[in-house]
């Protein structure tokens, strides 16, 4: 013979003291911006990976159009700027005159596969306060993540 339905018994909550809230952790390091602008997508991606390699702290901005690369450089200054001279929109030298009037102090290190040709023109753009490295493409990737470590944990 089936078993009257019985009602459940309803569950009942108490209301308890509140939990104690946890300690607040230590202080984290800002990550360091670094803004790296090249027109090719397998060139920014190396510089994303040997970025990330030479500072676990770092945030990589990557872009490969020149204008919304400006707008962020004018948002907040960066750790690092990495950019090619060659691109669409704002020209390599035309970026590096800009920053030079307004007297960044962010190091720039600007990659080229024309080094021996554009090498002075950098020079001349950039003017004697700004502080930037010109290299020419290809590198050695041992090489640039001492380089990037050089500037970025200093």
């Amino acid at each position: 013979m089936p078993t009257p339905n019985k009602p459940k018994p309803k569950k009942t909550t108490v209301a308890s003291a509140p939990k104690p809230r946890a300690k607040k952790s230590p202080r984290r390091e800002k990550k360091k911006r670094v803004v790296v602008l090249d027109d090719n997508v397998t060139v920014v991606t190396l510089w994303r990976e040997l970025v990330g390699k030479a500072c676990k702290k770092a945030e990589v901005l990557c872009f490969t159009d020149s204008m919304l690369a400006w707008e962020e450089l004018q948002s907040a200054p960066p750790a690092l700027l990495i950019t090619d001279l060659v691109h669409p929109g704002i020209k390599g030298l035309e970026m590096i005159k800009r920053l030079a009037i307004e007297q960044v102090t962010y190091p720039i290190l600007v990659d080229t596969a024309s080094f021996q040709r554009l090498q002075k023109k950098v020079a001349k753009a950039a003017g004697p306060d700004l502080n930037i490295t010109v290299f020419a493409k290809p590198f050695f990737a041992d090489e640039m993540i001492a380089i990037l470590k050089q500037i970025l944990i200093a």
